[in-house]
């Protein structure tokens, strides 16, 4: 069986991150390369600062050092479409919004309320099966048990085809 070789054609590269947050230093001068088409597992004790480091990768903390997205096959920097999926998200029990909702209003450029767009519900629909996921599509956000809302969120993070994608400790049990 021949193994699939990573495209080399892109990949990211952070270089000399650090991350403070007052006097606290929570990463000193980290260094990653990722490679497309490689599972890059990053490993640690709880508050060894992983999650700090992919939400800095994210863009979500302010930090040192650099991050950049190379297309090796045009040898430039390119802006990264990241697709990510929250260690936990704080859902209202009774919150009206849908699965449908949810990733509509991140994908459509036109307001998802004024009329469900039957396309677009079927394109989504089509892509949560991927995760058996697609019954849940007309479910409201706040009834999903947890692994129903990690698979809708994978969803989510996937459905636009990001370079990179980012699972914030993706077998932990809430």
């Amino acid at each position: 069986m021949k193994k699939n070789k990573p495209c080399g054609f892109h990949c990211i590269k952070a270089n000399n991150i650090s991350v403070k947050i007052g006097k606290d230093v929570i990463l000193e001068n980290v260094n990653i390369h990722i490679h497309c088409g490689e599972l890059t597992v990053i490993i640690g004790k709880n508050g060894a600062g992983k999650s700090t480091l992919l939400k800095s990768i994210l863009g979500e903390i302010k930090h040192d050092g650099n991050i950049e997205f190379m297309d090796i096959k045009q040898n430039k920097t390119q802006n990264l479409k990241i697709g990510y999926v929250p260690q936990s998200i704080n859902v209202e029990k009774h919150m009206p919004t849908t699965v449908y909702d949810l990733i509509a209003s991140n994908i459509s450029n036109k307001p998802i309320w004024i009329k469900k767009n039957k396309s677009l519900y079927e394109k989504i629909k089509e892509h949560l099966k991927i995760f058996q996921a697609d019954t849940l599509i007309d479910k409201s956000i706040g009834d999903l048990s947890g692994g129903e809302l990690q698979r809708i969120l994978l969803g989510l993070a996937t459905i636009d085809n990001p370079n990179l994608l980012i699972l914030d400790e993706p077998v932990s049990r809430n």
